[in-house]
């Protein structure tokens, strides 16, 4: 099966938020390497994604 333009930008969320696998990131790059209209807008996407979350807290550590 051939990976589609539709299938990367399935997996572009996961790639830009870095929860993706080292695998999925190896394809998303390789992808975007060839399809640089696609790689322009994920540059685009990655401006707008808001700051990381904080760390957890510890649950033992949370007030009640």
């Amino acid at each position: 099966m051939a990976v589609t333009r539709d299938v990367i930008l399935d997996l572009l969320p996961l790639y830009l938020s870095d929860e993706a696998s080292p695998d999925t990131r190896s394809l998303v790059e390789q992808h975007l390497e060839s399809d640089r209209d696609l790689a322009r807008l994920a540059g685009q996407w990655e401006k707008r994604l808001p700051e990381a979350p904080p760390a957890p807290v510890n649950p033992e550590a949370q007030a009640l």
